[in-house]
């Protein structure tokens, strides 16, 4: 029996459980020496680790961390670590990122292959606790620009999040009026989609 064969989409069999969150079948593979545990699919370029927590597996995500080959600051096809990843994921993953953030080897401000950064994606996610999680660091910038030129401030009015917004205003460091490389600054954003919530906080009349 081959434990590290892959399948028709190149994924091995760790990849598929690591993915699913199955840490009774994770740990058996882990324990091989014939298993590659930081092996990357082609078509995604995604590890086990960043299919895991993608999906906010944090205990799985441990089990894989505890192999020396597993690479916490790999990247996938998107130019994604799996820090980004977990912040990219529907369930916010606040679990999985504090555990990525206590180790040295992940870096916070990483961007992937349109310059957009952990934060920004969060906030697009709508994740409130794990943005509150990373502004209490001081290695996270809260007016960072992507690729675009947009900060977080800059996403959060384009999603028309209102707690959002606010949670972002609290930080001296953001620029209400810092224009994207189309000249647009978050109120315009909050005028171009009608959003006379986030305009009144911006606004400073809520």
């Amino acid at each position: 029996v081959g434990p590290d064969l892959v399948e028709m989409e190149d994924r091995t069999p760790l990849s598929w459980a690591a993915g699913n969150g199955y840490s009774e079948m994770v740990t058996l593979l882990v324990t091989r020496r014939d298993v590659n545990a930081d092996k990357c699919d082609e078509l995604t370029g995604e590890t086990p680790l960043s299919r895991t927590v993608s999906k906010g597996y944090g205990g799985v995500a441990k089990l894989l961390l505890y192999r020396q080959d597993v690479n916490p600051g790999s990247v996938d096809k998107h130019s994604r670590t799996p820090l980004a990843l977990s912040y990219a994921a529907h369930n916010g993953g606040e679990g999985v990122v504090k555990i990525l953030l206590a180790r040295e080897d992940v870096g916070p401000e990483s961007s992937d292959e349109e310059g957009t950064k952990p934060l920004h994606l969060t906030v697009g996610g709508g994740h409130e606790r794990v943005v509150k999680t990373l502004l209490t660091r001081e290695d996270f910038d809260p007016d960072s620009l992507n690729g675009e030129g947009m900060t977080p401030l800059h996403w959060a009015a384009w999603e028309g999040n209102e707690a959002m917004v606010k949670i972002l205003l609290e930080q001296k460091e953001v620029n209400l009026d810092k224009a994207d490389m189309s000249g647009c600054t978050p109120f315009h954003y909050a005028s171009l989609y009608r959003d006379e919530g986030v305009a009144r906080i911006l606004l400073g009349q809520e």
